[in-house]
């Protein structure tokens, strides 16, 4: 019988003969194997911590620009994001429009 399953093996032979047997050998290739998986986790976890974050932006958006009464312009001033990015949040969310449609922007409709 293997010493390894007997309860008179030295744990440290013990030890040995089961990182030999199963343990691969670290290699130039393991370790760029292990860097590569250990940066692809770091990026899946950075891109749910932004996804995230952008959520909680976009709600704070869309409750200063519907509860609070803010306009996208005073939102952009006050966040330091494009006057273009806190439109598209507020599009995105269906938020209605805060003023009439220019006359350009109506003529730009009727011709779609």
């Amino acid at each position: 019988m293997d010493r390894v399953h007997t309860h008179e093996a030295n744990p440290a032979e013990a030890k040995a003969l089961w990182e030999d047997q199963f343990m691969p050998e670290e290699t130039p290739v393991t370790r760029l194997q292990a860097a590569v998986a250990a940066k692809d986790a770091a990026e899946e976890k950075a891109r749910e911590i932004r996804d995230q974050g952008a959520a909680v932006f976009a709600e704070a958006v869309v409750l200063a620009l519907t509860q609070d009464g803010m306009k996208p312009k005073e939102v952009a001033d006050a966040t330091g994001v494009s006057y273009e990015t806190i439109r598209r949040i507020a599009r995105a969310a269906e938020v209605e429009r805060l003023r009439e449609p220019t006359v350009t922007s109506r003529r730009k409709a009727q011709e779609s």
